[in-house]
């Protein structure tokens, strides 16, 4: 997801999904004009093949600005994207397949379980397919840029005056 922020809002210029794409050749389309590069949290974990990080191997192929979105649990990601998502614009046709993805992004009705009135429940996890990629990558976009407001002070509390309040 290639986006640009800018004070309350941010605007998603393009989404590309690389699954099972060669690292180099996608660090090469990435490193044109890009600013910060997001990476999911267990990118610090080595792998065993090679003892080296997703992290590593990235900044060797010449990424730069590689920032580790937080540790979450999944309904604080959910809860941060539906926070997120209003304040977002989108680039229709170069967006398409993300878009798509977070429309489609959902979870199984787990049959076995039900609640009081005998609604069955949703399974704890979302499905894991196509969908996935895209809405993961939006989900730490926008944990990390509600993280970087809370640290910058963005969403403060604001101490009015008590004079003068009956």
């Amino acid at each position: 997801m290639f986006c640009a922020v800018a004070l309350r809002s941010a605007k998603m210029l393009d989404c590309r999904v690389f699954t099972g794409a060669d690292r180099a050749k996608c660090c090469a389309r990435c490193r044109a004009g890009q600013a910060e590069h997001l990476m999911p949290h267990d990118a610090q974990a080595r792998e065993l093949g090679t003892g080296k990080s997703r992290l590593e191997v990235l900044a060797s192929l010449g990424l730069k600005n590689l920032q580790v979105a937080p540790m979450h649990r999944l309904e604080d990601g959910i809860n941060a994207v539906r926070v997120f998502l209003p304040k977002c614009w989108f680039d229709a046709e170069k967006c398409a397949r993300g878009i798509d993805a977070l429309k489609l992004y959902r979870a199984e009705v787990d049959e076995r379980r039900a609640d009081p009135s005998g609604t069955p429940l949703l399974k704890p996890q979302p499905v894991h397919d196509w969908t996935s990629h895209a809405a993961d990558s939006f989900r730490y976009l926008a944990l990390t840029l509600d993280r970087q407001a809370m640290q910058t002070g963005f969403y403060r509390r604001i101490d009015y005056a008590t004079e003068g309040v009956v």
